[in-house]
This record gives C-alpha cells, sequence and structure tokens, in this order.
C-alpha cells in the first residue's frame, strides 16, 4: 500500500512538473505570437497607406492607366480591373429576405459560392454515411485545427491608433500635397502684410519727411519722433500756416 501511494504521488508529481513547463513553453510562444500580431498589423497599415499614396500620385498626375514597375527586388504590374464594380456586395445585402436573394439570381445579378454544410455534412459522418461530396471535402485538422481570437487590450490599442496616426502625419502624400498649398496660403498672406507693411512705412516716411521740413522752415531742428502729438496734428492739419506767413514777409 507504501508503494502504490509513493507511486501515485511520484506521478502527480511528474504530472504537476509536466504542466508547469507546458504552462511556461506555450507562454512563451503565445507572448511571441500576440508580438507577431501587432507587427503584421503595423506592417498591413504600412502596406496599406503605400498603396493609397500610388493611388493618390497617379490620380493625382492622370496616370490611372496599367504600369508595369521594375525595381532591383522585384517587378510590380498595377493593372485596372476589367469592370468598374466589385463583386462583393455591401454589408447591408445581408439583411435581404430568401425570397428577394433568389429573385436577384433568377435575374442573373448574382452567383452563388459554394461552400460546405460542415454541420449537415458532419451529421451524416456522425452516422457514418457517406456522400457524393465525401472525396472533396478537406478536414481541418490538414489546415488549421484552431481557431484564433485575438483581443487587444486598450493601452496596445490606443498605440496602434497613435502609429496609425503618426504614419500617416508622415507618410500620407495627400496630406503633405495639402500641407503644402496651405503653407502656400499662409505664405501668400504673410508676403501680404510684408507688402502692406512696407506700403505703410513708405507713408509714414514721407510723412516724416514733410514734418521735418516745415520744422526746418520753421527754424527748428526737431527729430520727427521727438514731436508731440499736438505739433504733429496742427502740422498735418495745416494748422501751422507756413506758406502764409511766408508770403506775407515777401509782401
Amino acid at each position: 500500500m507504501c508503494c502504490v501511494q509513493k507511486h501515485l504521488k511520484i506521478k502527480k508529481l511528474k504530472l504537476a512538473m509536466t504542466n508547469d513547463e507546458y504552462k511556461k513553453q506555450i507562454l512563451i510562444e503565445i507572448k511571441r505570437f500576440i508580438k507577431k500580431r501587432i507587427e503584421v498589423r503595423k506592417i498591413y497599415k504600412e502596406l496599406q497607406q503605400i498603396k493609397d499614396n500610388v493611388i493618390y500620385l497617379k490620380k493625382k498626375y492622370r496616370q490611372e492607366n496599367t504600369e508595369e514597375f521594375t525595381t532591383e527586388e522585384g517587378k510590380l504590374l498595377i493593372s485596372t480591373y476589367k469592370s468598374e464594380f466589385s463583386s462583393r456586395l455591401k454589408k447591408e445585402f445581408k439583411n435581404l429576405s430568401i425570397v428577394e436573394k433568389r429573385k436577384l439570381f433568377k435575374l442573373g445579378l448574382i452567383n452563388i459560392s459554394f461552400r460546405l454544410n460542415y454541420l449537415k455534412f458532419g451529421k451524416l459522418k456522425e452516422s457514418n454515411k457517406e456522400t457524393p461530396i465525401d472525396e472533396y471535402v478537406i478536414k481541418r485538422k490538414d489546415i488549421q485545427p484552431y481557431r484564433w481570437n485575438l483581443s487587444l487590450n486598450e493601452k496596445t490599442l490606443s498605440e496602434l491608433k497613435e502609429y496609425v496616426k503618426e504614419l500617416q502625419e508622415r507618410f500620407d502624400l495627400s496630406i503633405a500635397d495639402h500641407d503644402e498649398m496651405v503653407d502656400e496660403e499662409v505664405q501668400k498672406a504673410l508676403d501680404k502684410i510684408a507688402e502692406d507693411r512696407f506700403k505703410i512705412n513708405e507713408v509714414i516716411s514721407k510723412e516724416e519727411e514733410l514734418i521735418r521740413e516745415q520744422l526746418e522752415a520753421m527754424g527748428l531742428e526737431t527729430n520727427p519722433e521727438d514731436v508731440t502729438p499736438d505739433v504733429y496734428e496742427a502740422i498735418m492739419n495745416n494748422l501751422v500756416e507756413i506758406d502764409d506767413e511766408d508770403e506775407e514777409e515777401e509782401n
């Protein structure tokens, strides 16, 4: 009895060690998986931004035809579709009834996508029944035995949003062109302000010159900047009749 208990104890200990080792090793792989999935999302966003830039440039320069580009790393063919319409339908299409979808099918406006009814097929297989489609069926374990549903926490989602925002600010050509246009408008406004300021300074210079001439005619050598407001106002409103005084002396 003692030996049996000892054997069971050793077995439980080995099982516990095995479980601990499993948790340790699988946690390492799970962390790697999540990290790579985040990297994939970032790369996808980068790739999408590049594609958006290419589309923007083709539209901007009116080069919306088929083109082929060759680089040292490969060749890329960008071609237009035969039709301007996508075979995909908006998600609202799912809200249509079977009757409405059948009518569309009879009109030849939609195609049927053939897929396995795995629920019905599974029940037949549970009953060991053969079907005409058996040879075409693919078992999940042969391609992908598990579903992978990743839910990122708020911190990671926030970081991803910030990454996308930074990506657009740095590499979105449409935004860059818009900012350039804005900068041009701002520069035009600044140039206009500078031009107006020059004109104002020119007017002020002429006024100062006029004041200086009138002060000299009065026998004063005062800098126009030192003229008090009342004297300045009198001069500018011709309250100091310098010319008339000169005429009286001449008469």
